[in-house]
């Protein structure tokens, strides 16, 4: 699963949403109009009756579920989606000069919930289940909250240097006295990064991400998280998935090299 800056949106124009489906793996998630249940909001309906004269589309509040279905024939996974929507100015259009131009408006979604979760980024299946659960609340975090999400990751790259066996506290001696301290996740890092500086320096880039999402009052923009998840994604790639196409290549390789011939031109042991 290549990264796919697609998958980040937080807004949906109409019912054509185009997530891949990880189910079948060639169809797309899809909805349809009949499939989407949307209604306004109490307070945005009381302002509107309030004061019609000054109302304006752009105002409108309302929230949203719907269903989204795979296009692939026989696939039939199914996922549910809920949210806000709002109203917007998605175009301009001229019919008549005299009457000027017209703004064509449009409901925007603004997906909050998906269940289930769709993967962000591909996971390599070696990281234990414990971990990669931590980082699958991370993907359900980043349509609700931005610096809570980025939390998630950080927690995430501590879990993943625990299952490294990096060490997580020294020993020190004070006045003679021995006791251990516990090393901050930025020590630890830098402890990884002795045996794979390229890796351990992605891992500090992500931390950084990670502790800005601690400050609120830095307020973490969306993209900021998409560079998380990219970094985080060519990590993965980097220490996992390049071993995994080397073994098959090497494997693959071999045999030919055995035989000297296609492997379809081989006996295969039945």
């Amino acid at each position: 699963m290549a990264f796919n800056d697609f998958l980040f949106r937080k807004k949906y124009y109409g019912y054509k949403w185009s997530i891949p489906c990880e189910v079948c793996g060639s169809g797309e998630l899809q909805s349809e109009e009949k499939k989407i249940q949307e209604w306004e909001t109490f307070e945005s309906y009381a302002n509107r009756n309030s004061d019609p004269e000054n109302w304006e589309s752009e105002y409108y509040e309302g929230a949203f579920i719907a269903e989204l279905s795979c296009d692939a024939e026989g696939c039939g996974n199914n996922i549910a989606v809920s949210g806000q929507s709002i109203v917007e100015i998605t175009d301009i259009e001229i019919h008549d000069p005299e009457d000027g131009p017209q703004a064509i408006e449009s409901v925007i979604y603004l997906p909050r919930n998906f269940s289930p979760v769709f993967n962000l980024i591909e996971i390599p299946m070696e990281i234990e289940f414990p971990i990669r659960k931590i980082l699958y609340k991370s993907f359900e975090l980043y349509w609700l909250d931005n610096d809570a999400c980025a939390n998630k990751i950080r927690q995430f790259v501590e879990s993943l240097l625990d299952s490294y066996r990096v060490k997580k506290r020294i020993r020190v001696v004070k006045n003679g006295t021995a006791k251990y301290i516990s090393l901050p996740l930025h020590k630890r890092i830098e402890e990884y990064t002795k045996t794979r500086a390229d890796l351990g320096e992605i891992l500090m880039a992500i931390k950084w991400i990670g502790n800005a999402g601690s400050h609120h009052s830095l307020g973490l923009e969306n993209q900021d998280l998409v560079d998380a998840y990219r970094m985080l994604d060519h990590f993965f790639e980097e220490a996992y998935f390049i071993k995994t196409k080397r073994k098959k290549i090497k494997q693959l390789t071999k045999t030919i090299l055995k035989t000297k011939k296609p492997v379809s031109k081989s006996k295969r042991k039945k």
